[in-house]
């Protein structure tokens, strides 16, 4: 991939404007108060949960912690990296430091450079997968990429041409490369106009719970979009992907078209109604339906995408939305479903209220502790509405509906008659 051959390469290519490039202490300083507010909100965030696991110790608390600290030693980890990011050319090879080590490779070995919004990569030639990387942020920065872009390839290009012309080749998309070039065109239009309405029905499913009337065919559609696309992608098998088009640069992200928002961003938004829908006391049916439902996604856009993966930018984040598109809708829509399709009559139960208390944050959450009822032995605090909550006193009688769920996983109403 050099110009010229390896053993006159060091004697022609000239020394680059400057032989270090590291950060410049005012991006030091701005990137730097950046992310210690970032990880300053984590530690604010992991110290609210860990109070309300001295107070309410559960399963769940303990993941939401574990998440937040996470989210700090990542942020602290990535402080840390910025801060030593550097690049040194010497006479022979390029030295880049990062985080707890350094990496070099010879300019004589040096295949050529990648980009995207935060990093510059170089890649060796004679090791696959081997690369360093320097910020985009360092001084100095358009001068090298400047240095590097006259005397190596952008292996970007270089991939997306390559990429291209394997489309353009494959008879299976078309008898023609008119007829491919047609076909890809129209999958483009039919990526986008189904990433377009993945966000509005996103949208209308993270506010319907203000519009009670159109509740149920939101859910339906909301259940039923996720194999809108896996039928989509079947159907124009081989140009369609569910990759990550924001990864790596613009021309990194290659010629298909990717409906990877259309699928993630409903699935997401069904699995966030379940903290407002349906209070749920056993949780077993559910697990097993949302396997069910998940592991059917999964596969059918996994075999549907499998012509994609010889294509190294259909690959950008392919198996992350596949698994986390499959879970979160799973989980969803096997919980809301259980719910929604529920007909059968509930039964009446009555409890005494014995506490009340109210978590105040961006939203506030309104419990009561009850007696025992129905499946309940022991006394056990519920979520109720804001609006339900203020009507009550402590000693207070409440009215509770059982249901049986289409699944067969028991949830319950408060005040319903």
């Amino acid at each position: 991939m050099h110009p010229l051959p390896a053993e006159e390469f060091l004697f022609v290519i000239p020394p680059p404007p400057h032989s270090r490039y590291s950060l410049g202490t005012g991006t030091r300083l701005f990137l730097g108060l950046l992310l210690l507010a970032l990880t300053g909100g984590g530690a604010w965030v992991l110290y609210l949960l860990g109070s309300r696991a001295m107070q309410q110790p559960g399963a769940l608390a303990l993941l939401l912690m574990g998440a937040a600290l996470a989210y700090v030693l990542y942020f602290l980890y990535a402080l840390f990296t910025f801060m030593r990011a550097s690049l040194r050319v010497e006479e022979e090879q390029l030295i880049s430091t990062e985080g707890f080590g350094s990496k070099r490779i010879a300019i004589a070995d040096l295949a050529g450079y990648r980009t995207d919004e935060k990093w510059t990569y170089l890649h060796s030639l004679s090791r696959p997968g081997y690369r360093l990387r320097i910020s985009n942020f360092v001084a100095g920065h358009a001068a090298l990429l400047e240095w590097l872009s006259t005397y190596w390839p952008n292996l970007d290009l270089v991939q997306n041409w390559e990429e291209s012309e394997q489309l353009q080749a494959n008879p299976a998309l078309g008898r023609s490369s008119e007829e491919r070039q047609a076909k890809l065109r129209q999958a483009r239009g039919v990526a986008r106009l189904l990433n377009w309405t993945g966000v509005l029905l996103s949208i209308g499913l993270l506010v319907l719970h203000t519009y009670p009337a159109l509740y149920a065919p939101g859910i339906a559609l909301g259940v039923l979009f996720p194999w809108c696309v896996v039928l989509a992608i079947w159907w124009y098998r081989g140009l369609l992907g569910i990759h990550d088009k924001e990864e790596g640069s613009a021309t990194a992200r290659g010629p298909l078209p990717s409906v990877m928002t259309a699928l993630l961003y409903p699935s997401l938004m069904l699995a966030f109604r379940t903290f407002f829908d349906y209070s749920v006391l056993g949780y077993g049916p559910i697990w097993q339906a949302a396997a069910a439902f998940g592991g059917m996604l999964a596969v059918a856009l996994l075999l549907g995408t499998s012509a994609l993966r010889s294509l190294k930018s259909a690959r950008y984040g392919l198996y992350a939305t596949l698994v986390v598109s499959s879970l979160a809708y799973g989980y969803g829509s096997a919980y809301l479903m259980n719910g929604l399709l529920d007909t059968a009559t509930p039964i009446p139960h009555q409890a005494r209220v014995l506490d009340m208390r109210i978590s105040n944050g961006k939203i506030d959450r309104y419990y009561l502790t009850l007696t025992p009822w129905g499946p309940m032995q022991q006394p056990a605090e519920i979520k109720v509405p804001g609006q339900y909550y203020k009507t009550l006193s402590s000693g207070d009688t409440v009215q509770l509906q059982l249901h049986p769920g289409w699944l067969g996983a028991p949830w319950y109403e408060v005040g319903a008659p």
